[in-house]
């Protein structure tokens, strides 16, 4: 049965927060936690967690592979912004 998941919120009644709602599996090694934000994953034994995944690109990117085409490129930014020296300074007259 589905899991519907809810965002958290505050109790009207005794303004105490009610935390959201997720569920968390493990498969083969690796703890998946479902929330309203995205999947979080895990490797078991270890602290770094990688996340928030959006179900939205995870699905067209599962889709384009599924039609044979290339999966989703993530978007190339600039990497450095020029800054001019006068926004840099952090006294008055440097």
């Amino acid at each position: 049965m589905a899991t519907k998941l809810k965002r958290g919120y505050t109790d009207p009644t005794t303004q105490e927060w009610v935390p959201a709602t997720e569920v968390v599996r493990e498969v083969e090694g690796i703890i998946v936690r479902l929330t309203v934000h995205g999947i979080f994953l895990k490797e078991k034994g270890r602290r770094l967690e990688v996340g928030p995944l959006d179900y939205a690109t995870l699905y067209r990117d599962a889709v384009q592979r599924d039609n044979g085409l290339a999966p989703i490129k993530p978007r190339k930014g600039r990497s450095k912004v020029t800054v001019s020296r006068g926004l840099l300074a952090t006294e008055r007259g440097r």
